[in-house]
Parts: structure tokens; C-alpha cells; sequence
């Protein structure tokens, strides 16, 4: 599994706070590029069932042709590099940031890389947000047992949440945060940290 990634969290006081978080295998998978389409957005079909999430991350390499759909050499490093995938079928993806119109054809040769989702069934998950890291005192806690974390297999997305009422009642303006997944097993994995930014609301009763 990939290592904790860093996450910096601004939480609106007063609004529905809610931050979606993506967890990878450090495994890839490959799949083989059909036909790309010169147009906006950018349609790929691959030969086999692509088995990707919606809005999963993904790269592409050695496509001939249309070599303006190959992704920078750092994409599987910086996932800020990588496409998000569009789901339309099992075979069919959308790259709607991609304009390909002005493209050449594609011709052969293409490879979409992503690292594998990890599988969330029977994890549990707890966020804690403290002063700092040795602060004794919890300023803000999700779990998925009080609803503020929501594990969702099918998406493959960890979601964290806390509802405007909750967020009006907060006090504090910053801290740090990280968040745990325990498996089925009761190992512990730490899948993201970073620090947390209470962003006042202008717009109030």
C-alpha cells in the first residue's frame, strides 16, 4: 500500500465541510488503448474492461499518432500530471479536461497506467484534528462510526464530513490532522496528515 499522503484540510466555519480522499496500491495496472478520439473531450476505448473508478487518476504512454495524449514522464510521481478518468462504460473513458481536437489520429501503441485502488470492505476508519501533534486535547474528531468518515467500496473513496452546524460551533482556527484505516485484521494503516485551516464564513445569520 502507498505511503500517508499529505493533505492540507481548510474547513468553512458555518458551511458543510466535506473532502474527498482517493487510497492506491502501490501495484499498477495497464491497459491496452483501442482508439482515441480527436475531439473535446477526449474519448478512450480500451480493449478489455478497464476496471477504473470514476475520477480514478491515470496516465498514458507509448500512444503513436496522437502523441500529444501521452502523459509528462513524471505522471506516475506527481499525481497532479495524471487525467482523471470519466466513466462511461467498461471499456469507454472520458478525459473532459482533454481538448483533442487539434490533435493528430491516434494510430497504435497506447497504455493506460493506475495504480490500483485498495479495497475498503470491512475497514474502519478516524480522523482526529488537535492543536498539535502532542495536544492532549481532540478539536475535532470523524470516524466512521459517528458519520464523519463515509468508506465507500464501490467508488473506492474515503469522504470526510462534518455538517454546517457542526463546523459553526468550532472555536479554533488551526491545527494538525491525520487519519487511520484499521482492516478487518486490525492493522493500523496511516493513509494521510497534514494541517487544518478554519476558513471564517462572511455570509451568516
Amino acid at each position: 500500500m502507498a505511503k500517508a499522503a499529505k493533505v492540507n484540510l481548510d474547513i468553512p466555519q458555518g458551511r458543510t465541510f466535506s473532502h474527498v480522499l482517493q487510497w492506491c496500491q502501490e501495484r499498477f495496472a495497464y491497459r491496452q488503448i483501442a482508439s482515441a478520439s480527436q475531439a473535446a473531450p477526449c474519448i478512450l476505448v480500451t480493449t478489455e474492461p478497464h476496471e477504473l473508478p470514476d475520477n480514478w487518476p491515470f496516465s498514458v504512454s507509448n500512444a503513436k499518432g496522437m502523441a500529444e495524449l501521452n502523459s509528462p514522464a513524471d505522471a506516475e510521481c506527481n499525481p497532479e500530471r495524471n487525467y482523471d478518468a470519466v466513466v462511461i462504460d467498461e471499456t469507454t473513458i472520458e478525459i473532459n479536461s482533454l481538448n483533442a481536437a487539434g490533435f493528430k489520429p491516434y494510430s497504435s501503441g497506447g497504455i493506460i497506467t493506475y495504480n490500483l485502488p485498495q479495497d475498503l470492505a470491512g475497514f474502519t476508519a478516524a480522523a482526529q484534528v488537535r492543536a498539535k501533534i502532542d495536544s492532549e486535547i481532540v478539536l475535532l474528531s470523524m470516524t466512521t462510526e459517528n458519520a464523519g468518515i463515509i468508506l465507500d467500496n464501490t467508488a473506492k473513496t474515503i469522504t470526510l464530513q462534518a455538517s454546517a452546524v457542526a463546523t459553526a460551533s468550532i472555536d479554533w482556527m488551526e491545527g494538525v490532522w491525520d487519519l487511520e484505516l484499521t482492516s478487518p485484521s486490525g492493522r493500523v494503516y496511516p493513509v494521510a496528515a497534514g494541517s487544518v485551516k478554519v476558513i471564517r464564513e462572511v455570509t451568516r445569520p
